[in-house]
């Protein structure tokens, strides 16, 4: 079934790095104004869960990386990944929110005011009690990671023994990487 939806581009590193997305993927989108407009088959992960543990596992976690590094090269990064952020269109994964886009200098994002929090937000968000405060801009890094495993699992992290069941997989050894419990130390590395 195909739907048209409507995307708030109004946010320049947004509309960067979601059109360049886009075109790497070609699919094909037009801008109006501060809106990008898609015609495709779109649905929202809240709707979809990934049931199978395969070569396609990664995806999710392929199309954020880039999504992150057209952002980054723009020195913005996404505060935190939940499932109301992310789309699927034609078996990839874009990020939508510019809402969650923040400022980074020298890696390190400094909160500046309160934000809304769910339960995919890194525990260190979860901590704050003032601002500003600093983090270090891998802290997204343990949302992205939650988000796959409550599509996998429908749990949110807790601790490693959640991620037993893909025990020495790649895809175990990044996200136990990602979930770290100091954000200085998380990577993204999915082989």
């Amino acid at each position: 079934r195909c739907i048209i939806m409507y995307i708030n581009i109004s946010n320049a590193t947004m509309k960067y790095a979601l059109t360049n997305c886009l075109d790497i993927y070609d699919i094909k989108y037009s801008i109006h104004g501060n809106t990008l407009k898609i015609q495709s088959a779109i649905s929202s992960l809240k709707k979809n869960s990934i049931k199978v543990l395969d070569q396609n596992t990664g995806e999710l976690f392929k199309d954020m990386n880039i999504m992150l590094h057209f952002l980054n090269e723009k020195n913005e990064t996404i505060i935190y990944f939940s499932l109301n952020d992310i789309i699927l269109i034609k078996n990839h994964y874009f990020f939508i929110n510019p809402n969650k886009l923040v400022p980074f200098e020298s890696n390190i994002i400094t909160i500046e005011y309160p934000i809304t929090l769910d339960e995919f937000a890194s525990p260190e968000l979860k901590l704050i009690e003032e601002v500003p405060f600093s983090i270090p801009v891998q802290t997204c890094y343990y949302s992205l990671a939650n988000v796959l495993l409550y599509l996998l699992t429908g749990k949110h992290y807790n601790n490693l023994e959640d991620l037993q069941f893909i025990y020495y997989s790649p895809l175990y050894f990044c996200m136990e990487r990602m979930l770290l419990t100091n954000p200085y130390d998380r990577k993204f590395i999915y082989i």
